[in-house]
């Protein structure tokens, strides 16, 4: 079986911890299954000239690279930052097509192609795969349903990759149920989570127990992670819980202002912005903290729940995406019954005010191994076939 992979989320040479999780699917797929798989990850062409952009280290990606031992190629494709994002389908399919039909002649057609985030991925996917006349099986991640198929001018593209293509995934039940009422066919619609590396995240070998009262959060510092709520969340806390302390890795644009509302807060001595932490550190972060936190507004299956729960610590979290399928009240957490600070707060004291065994937060995902969303996938991929 000879597979393409078309995602722009996927690690390059700039960014190392690019799409982690989708290259960790396929990665362990192909290792079990591939006889033959290729990546093409799109990236915006942007020239080689000496300019302060956030968009300047998309020319330093390389044309073609190796992630172990297969080739990831980076076609360029134009974009205007900002306002172009109801015509990126459009341009990455027209920029990449001829490419991608001259690479499937010089190693030989493919199988299929599995394309990850339904707009604009998938939406150039759909009219790759129809040039190449092979079965499209497309996979959701989040935010391409949960906030791109909002907006006006492209949910008409997402509901036309839906409808379109010959298998669809979702990491969550409550992304499947969403993308069958924007038109899935419910019998071309799979369930597969993400999967966790439960040798990598595991509980701490002794038996010292952690500082109850220290939260840990991990995630890009954007507005739809929720970070307001959960500073303001410790805010309250802090007369309740005098020891309570917050540790956020992680980076982006609305540091600065995070920075400014503990300082309003007056809870600067209590968070610590630690930035980012290479993948393989965070289990060490986990191991020492009480209470993982996740007050984001909009997620799939976020990877970071999964991998707090393999190192047994238990979550306190909003209702966002599939988080509350996989959180059991009293067993590995806590889910807020809202998107309020209030019901975070609840949450949040919920977690804190009981004993948790490690042992058993740990078994409430053991078997979420990714070798079995190799499995899942490779059935999905055997039916096409």
């Amino acid at each position: 079986m000879r597979v393409l992979t078309f995602t722009s989320l996927f690690p390059n040479n700039v960014s190392s911890n690019l799409g982690g999780f989708i290259a960790r699917r396929m990665t362990t797929w192909a290792s079990a299954y591939g006889t033959n798989w290729t990546v093409v990850a799109p990236v915006p062409f942007f020239p080689p000239l000496p300019l302060a952009s956030p968009w300047k280290k998309y020319s330093d990606v390389k044309d073609v690279e190796k992630y172990r031992e297969w080739d990831v190629h980076h076609f360029r494709y134009a974009m205007v930052p900002q306002f172009g994002l109801p015509f990126q389908g459009h341009s990455m399919a027209f920029c990449t097509t001829r490419q991608v039909v001259r690479l499937s002649r010089l190693q030989g057609p493919f199988d299929i192609l599995d394309a990850h985030f339904i707009y604009p991925d998938a939406f150039a996917a759909m009219k790759i795969s129809r040039k190449l006349k092979i079965p499209l099986v497309v996979s959701a991640r989040g935010s391409d349903i949960n906030l791109y198929a909002q907006i006006a001018s492209i949910l008409p593209m997402i509901r036309n990759v839906l409808r379109s293509a010959d298998a669809v995934i979702g990491v969550s039940e409550d992304l499947v149920e969403k993308m069958i009422r924007l038109g899935a066919p419910e019998k071309r619609c799979y369930h597969i989570p993400n999967g966790v590396d439960t040798h990598r995240f595991h509980p701490k070998g002794d038996n010292s127990r952690p500082k109850k009262d220290r939260l840990l959060a991990v995630g890009n510092i954007v507005p739809e992670k929720g970070f307001d709520n959960l500073l303001k969340a410790v805010a309250v806390l802090k007369s309740l819980h005098p020891e309570i302390e917050l540790n956020i890795i992680g980076s982006g644009p609305h540091s600065d202002h995070l920075v400014s509302l503990c300082k309003s807060l007056e809870i600067e001595s209590l968070v610590s912005f630690v930035g980012q932490v290479p993948h393989n550190e965070i289990n060490a972060w986990f191991q020492k903290s009480g209470v993982f936190c996740l007050s984001s507004l909009r997620e799939g299956n976020p990877n970071v729940v999964l991998e707090a729960l393999a190192s047994g610590l238990p979550v306190a979290s909003t209702p966002a995406g599939g988080v509350p399928e996989l959180i059991i009240e009293n067993v590995n957490g806590a889910i807020a019954s809202d998107f309020s600070v209030e019901s975070l707060v609840a949450a949040i004291r919920k977690v804190l005010s009981r004993e948790w065994s490690s042992e058993k937060i740990r078994g409430t995902i053991s078997d979420r191994t990714w070798d079995k969303v190799a499995k899942e996938v490779n059935t999905v991929f055997q039916n096409l076939c």
